[in-house]
C-alpha cells in the first residue's frame, strides 16, 4: 500500500491535510473492498486493505505466469511423446 493510501485510512482529514500528500489507489482500494476506507483509523482497516492489495497483485502475478507458461509451450512445442515401454 503507498504511504499516502494508509495515512489517509489511518489520520484524520486535517491530519492529513497537513502532510501534503495526495492518495494514490485509495479510490481503488475502497472500491475492492466495498466500503469507504479513508479516515479508519485503528489499523484494523489498514490491514484488511492491505492484504487485500497484496493477494489480487499475487493473482495478477499468477496469472502472468501462466500465460507465459502456456505462450512457450505453444511457441516451443509440446515436449515429444515419450516412447512405449522405456524410460
Amino acid at each position: 500500500m503507498r504511504p499516502a493510501d494508509y495515512f489517509a485510512i489511518n489520520t484524520l482529514p486535517a491530519a492529513f491535510a497537513k502532510l501534503g500528500m495526495h492518495v494514490d489507489k485509495l479510490p481503488i482500494l475502497s472500491q475492492m473492498v466495498g466500503e469507504n476506507v479513508a479516515v479508519r483509523p485503528g489499523g484494523g482497516v489498514s490491514l484488511a486493505v492491505g492484504m487485500d492489495y497484496i493477494m489480487v497483485l499475487m493473482a495478477i502475478i499468477m496469472i502472468d505466469t501462466v500465460v507465459t507458461w502456456i505462450s512457450k509451450l505453444t511457441s516451443e512445442g509440446m515436449p515429444a511423446k515419450p516412447v512405449a515401454g522405456g524410460m
